[in-house]
């Protein structure tokens, strides 16, 4: 069974290869109007400063003014691109992306080994034990053995909730394939196709969210920038033609 298995985590890897290529493609559009919506903050900062003679009596102010927008804008660019990056995952964690594909491939372990002849509660502990060398967490909620009290979930998103699931199905499986000497095999791959959907279903789902999203931080850090930076600019006007010239204190 190693060469069909090596094939399924070949196209496995490639298509979560294909998955994040798709969905950097498809936030990108997001992540550029957060950075075009950011990049006005300077401009009008420029063009204020060279359409109103007033303001250039009080350069020091005027840029104290520029960088604190440009500040905000840079938060608000910097939480876009969070948002965009969690998207691409589909709202999974930094932290517990890894599961992803240690899931699936904990999966795959499974079924090669019950392939060549192992039984099947030997399988799952065996892969059981694997898996939690690379996230214990995930191999905590799974359940090491077969017949202990399912462990309670610590939570989540959806996409998350989905990875502990299928860990869940693939273990009633193999009860019911102990305790009726059915197989397993096929109720496992179908386990894993489901989880791959569910995988999809959820990127798409926080892409299509994004467009909304993004919002956000545009109207709580890059406008609140480009209004205070325009009532400014019109105040030092106000100041400088009222007040006979006179600098004003920043």
């Amino acid at each position: 069974s190693l060469l069909p298995t090596l094939k399924r985590l070949r196209l496995l890897a490639e298509s979560h290869d294909q998955t994040l290529t798709l969905a950097q493609s498809k936030s990108s559009q997001a992540f550029s109007q957060g950075l075009i919506c950011s990049l006005l903050v300077p401009l009008l900062g420029v063009a204020l400063y060279l359409l109103l003679p007033e303001i250039q009596q009080s350069r020091r102010e005027w840029l104290l003014a520029n960088l604190g927008a440009l500040i905000l804008a840079g938060i608000g660019a910097l939480w876009l691109r969070e948002m965009t990056d969690a998207a691409r995952w589909g709202g999974v964690p930094e932290g517990k992306r890894s599961w992803i594909l240690s899931s699936q491939c904990a999966g795959e372990r499974f079924l090669s080994w019950v392939r060549s002849g192992a039984p099947p509660d030997l399988a799952w502990t065996k892969t059981c034990q694997l898996l939690s060398q690379e996230t214990a967490e995930l191999a905590f909620l799974w359940g090491h053995s077969l017949w202990e009290t399912p462990q309670k979930s610590l939570g989540g998103g959806p996409a998350e909730q989905s990875i502990v699931s299928v860990g869940v199905s693939m273990r009633k499986a193999v009860q019911a394939s102990v305790m009726e000497g059915r197989p397993c095999v096929d109720r496992v791959e179908s386990a894993l196709l489901a989880l791959r959907a569910e995988l999809s279903a959820h990127v798409d789902r926080e892409l299509c969210l994004l467009a909304t999203r993004a919002l956000k931080p545009l109207f709580v850090c890059v406008a609140p920038g480009l209004l205070s930076l325009l009532v400014f600019g019109l105040w030092l006007v106000f100041v400088e033609t009222t007040g006979g010239g006179t600098s004003v204190g920043f």
